[in-house]
């Protein structure tokens, strides 16, 4: 599994396509979530490999504006229940026994942001997952942190008490904490005339159940000031289960 920010600002262009490809084959992912981007029939079409291995599920936003999410799933894995919100922040769906889904959750420090963002994760996100599978995963582009080891300044600002919350009424695991608890890392660094340098980890992902993280770590996409998040997850074997 993994998760991109496409960084909507340079829309999607091919170039960003390719190196998508690059990653997923290198990586050998089955399902890759994608934040900041806008698919129509001509995404992809110079990627073969996603082409003949993908399916391709899409939530763009209204007006077709390149701040959209998509998931890409193995071609071989039957996907069923795929939910989504209308704004294009939300993708959920159903596969291998698990559900996965897929988030772009509003940006800002401001108080509209912050009170849209809540409304996400207060009221939104809930009711799309309350017949989620007994394990999955569901993570992407956050926009806020639960905690402050998880930004260089400005931590109050960050903070979402909404997904805090949520985290906590749906019994959801940091994969990446649950293997690395202290080990100091971020997923975006920016650097600005207001604000000065800074990095926080806004792009996590958490699952639930009998799924278990195997590995999770971050790597390093040319065209994002994200870092891409990719993860293994595995499942006890009946035997186990017993």
């Amino acid at each position: 599994i993994a998760f991109i920010n496409c960084v909507g600002q340079s829309k999607f262009t091919l170039p960003k396509q390719l190196e998508i490809q690059s990653y997923m084959r290198s990586h050998k992912i089955d399902i890759i979530h994608l934040q900041e981007c806008m698919i129509d029939e001509d995404s992809f079409s110079e990627c073969h490999y996603v082409r003949n291995n993908f399916n391709v599920l899409s939530n763009n936003t209204p007006g077709n504006t390149p701040y959209g999410t998509a998931s890409l799933v193995r071609s071989d894995i039957e996907v069923t229940n795929i939910l989504t919100d209308d704004s294009g922040r939300i993708i959920l769906f159903d596969a291998v026994g698990c559900t996965w889904g897929n988030f772009y959750l509003p940006s800002g420090t401001d108080g509209a942001s912050r009170t849209l963002r809540e409304h996400y994760c207060a009221e939104l996100i809930p009711q799309l997952m309350i017949n989620r599978k007994k394990n999955g995963a569901v993570g992407g582009d956050l926009n806020s942190i639960t905690s402050v080891q998880d930004s260089i300044k400005n931590a109050g600002v960050k903070m979402s008490p909404s997904f805090k919350t949520l985290v906590s009424a749906f019994s959801l695991t940091d994969s990446f904490r649950c293997l690395h608890p202290k080990k100091v890392q971020f997923s975006r660094y920016y650097s600005s005339n207001q604000q000065g340098e800074g990095a926080s980890r806004i792009d996590r992902c958490y699952h639930w159940g009998e799924l278990r993280a195997a590995e999770a770590e971050y790597h390093s996409i040319s065209f994002s000031d994200h870092l891409s998040q990719r993860l293994i997850y595995t499942l006890p074997s009946p035997l186990d289960r017993q």
